[in-house]
């Protein structure tokens, strides 16, 4: 198994396995728990448009030598799950707890 293989396996079984841990009791998260929950599943689905998207551009433009394409199929999951969770954190941190007792 190659590298890029490892990478594709990672991206397809990691984020959903992280965001079912993650979205365990969500009721009792913090905020920035939260914001990491939900920022994972939009990047996720994200990643997962836009490696479908690089999948179906024609096979006469694969033909270029650039990597790029492989890139974006193989690690679009993991880098939409991973980004969406660092923004959805970043964005949930500042937020105040509810006061209710």
């Amino acid at each position: 198994m190659s590298a890029a293989h490892a990478v594709l396996l990672a991206g397809i079984f990691a984020p959903p396995l992280v965001l079912l841990a993650v979205g365990h009791a969500y009721r009792h998260r913090s905020h920035p728990a939260r914001g990491l929950f939900w920022g994972g599943v939009v990047g996720y689905g994200v990643g997962l448009v836009v490696t479908a998207a690089a999948m179906l551009v024609p096979a006469v433009d694969w033909t270029g030598g650039s990597s790029l394409r492989e890139m974006v199929v193989h690690a679009g999951p993991l880098a939409g799950a991973l980004l969406g969770m660092g923004v959805g954190w970043l964005l949930a941190r500042g937020r105040r707890e509810n006061s209710h007792p």
